[in-house]
């Protein structure tokens, strides 16, 4: 398997034991060269089974003033039977800040330009957002509702990513097919009975996905159009928010260059409530990622090495060490690193105000 965004594993974790059963994760990489982030996406499944769908539909995605939160709106021509309400018991997300110095994607803007957010969801049932952002491509995971949910999925995948970035996709074979008009541009429903992938095209430079895996099976042919339309109809890309991390690092190896960023949503508007990640390139190839995780959650540091007089945590997949109360971790997602050189950046990382560049001196 290949490896994982932190802040999306620890999501995954922490949801699988609650509102959201994960009963398979997958995850796919891909570099464009060196001067490319790695790609990882994740899709959630959790059922198997059903249906045909044969008919073109039109919908249309419009820009909305960005609020927090933002009033939701249903613009697509194929409404669903039902559109659902927010939750009465779901605190405010508290979204990063507006960064009002990058065009939108409206305009002039370029997904991942200057790795910041151009992707954002006003999904009313929306409890979690995670997104992951470097050149040419941005990635939103959204986390639903709960356990006492009715709605025919709980999780889904955002993409967008420039016109000459592909599509990262292995689709099974029986996966059938549908063209839909999207903001009068041809779009693409690929389905299997339990699961959607609607490919669209939000402007000359700019595509973009929906993927959603459905809770039960089977699941009729007007619920899998319905809810990928209506995914559609919750996106905007009218603003761009401020992607940082609220760390430095003292040091690194010769030549290391940050090339992405991701971000979570939190229920308090306390920085340090939401996860924060970098993803660092390496000149000799492949990357490692750090995450400042929120205070209280359950990445506590369990030392078991010791190194410049610091306690560190060597896990399986992740690295950690505690500075003042909050956990950072480190996930040596390439092997060019050594033991000595993990630790020496853990041991580097120095709270500081957020930047989008922790390298930066």
């Amino acid at each position: 398997m290949n490896d994982i965004d932190p802040i999306i594993v620890s999501a995954l974790r922490e949801r699988a034991e609650g509102a959201v059963h994960v009963e398979q994760l997958l995850a796919a990489s891909r570099r464009r060269g060196v001067r490319r982030v790695r790609t990882r996406k994740i899709l959630l499944t959790s059922g198997a089974a059903a249906a045909v769908l044969a008919v073109a539909v039109t919908a249309t995605l419009i820009p909305r003033p960005h609020t927090t939160p933002p009033p939701p709106t249903t613009t697509s021509s194929a409404q669903p039977s039902s559109s659902p309400s927010p939750s009465p018991s779901a605190p405010p997300l508290h979204r990063p800040a507006v960064n009002s110095t990058l065009p939108p994607l409206t305009t002039t803007g370029k997904v991942g330009e200057g790795r910041q957010i151009h992707l954002d969801t006003v999904d009313p049932q929306a409890t979690q957002l995670f997104w992951t952002s470097s050149t040419d491509r941005e990635v939103l995971q959204v986390f639903r509702g709960d356990e006492s949910s009715t709605e025919p999925y709980t999780a889904y995948t955002v993409q967008m990513h420039g016109t000459d970035v592909p599509f990262m996709d292995s689709l099974p074979a029986n996966v059938r097919e549908e063209d839909l008009t999207i903001n009068n541009r041809p779009a693409r429903l690929l389905y299997t009975e339990s699961r959607g992938w609607l490919r669209f095209a939000l402007n000359n430079y700019t595509d973009g996905q929906v993927v959603v895996t459905f809770r039960d099976a089977p699941v009729v042919a007007d619920t899998i159009r319905a809810s990928v339309l209506e995914i559609v109809s919750w996106l905007r890309v009218d603003h761009v928010l401020t992607c940082a991390v609220p760390f430095r690092l003292a040091w690194a190896p010769q030549g290391a260059r940050a090339e992405g960023c991701g971000a979570s949503t939190g229920t308090s508007p306390l920085l340090d409530s939401v996860r924060q990640t970098s993803w660092i390139e390496l000149p000799a190839g492949g990357s490692f990622a750090i995450t400042a995780f929120p205070r209280g959650t359950t990445e506590a540091v369990d030392p078991n090495r010791t190194y410049a007089g610091r306690q560190l945590e060597m896990g399986p997949d992740l690295w950690k060490i505690d500075i003042d109360g909050r956990t950072y971790g480190l996930e040596p997602s390439t092997t060019t690193l050594t033991d000595d050189q993990v630790m020496h950046i853990l041991t580097s990382i120095e709270p500081a105000e957020p930047t989008i560049d922790p390298l930066a001196r």
